[in-house]
């Protein structure tokens, strides 16, 4: 096996590269969160990475910030959140084991898209526009 490929599949299996914070112009016409996904290049990441299941959340004041920053339009907002849990951010929780729960992945989330300048990367009118984060949560530049 070649070499490359070797520690291609080693940094596949054990890390990824960077962070995509997702937004999307829904709802009011106005772009909200749609999630922070771990990715191994432009093409390429892991999802579904088991863990604990996604809990409603009971804390008032992420509650109330998620409805305002991370609402899921007509659909309960929860199942949004219930999503993007299972599929993208419990690959987070293999990445950093012990260092984060539910309530601190969330307000994670929360605190990248009011630290973005939303006019920055969501313009000329998509819905759909992203920012990227190294791995220690520092803004970067996407990678194409």
């Amino acid at each position: 096996m070649k070499i490359w490929l070797l520690l291609a599949l080693c940094h596949i299996a054990y890390g990824y590269n960077y962070y995509m914070l997702a937004m999307q112009d829904w709802c009011e016409s106005t772009y909200q969160i749609h999630g922070l996904w771990p990715q191994y290049n432009a093409t390429s990441w892991p999802e579904n990475c088991g863990g604990p299941a996604y809990e409603e959340i009971t804390n008032i004041t992420l509650l109330n910030q998620m409805n305002a920053e991370w609402a899921n339009c007509n659909q309960p907002p929860s199942s949004l959140w219930s999503h993007e849990w299972s599929k993208h951010m419990t690959c987070i929780l293999k990445q950093y084991p012990g260092q984060y729960t539910q309530t601190s992945l969330f307000q994670l989330v929360l605190d990248l898209f009011r630290e973005t300048r939303v006019a920055d990367y969501c313009n000329n009118g998509v819905s759909d526009c992203y920012t990227c984060y190294d791995l220690s949560f520092t803004a970067m530049a996407c990678p194409p």
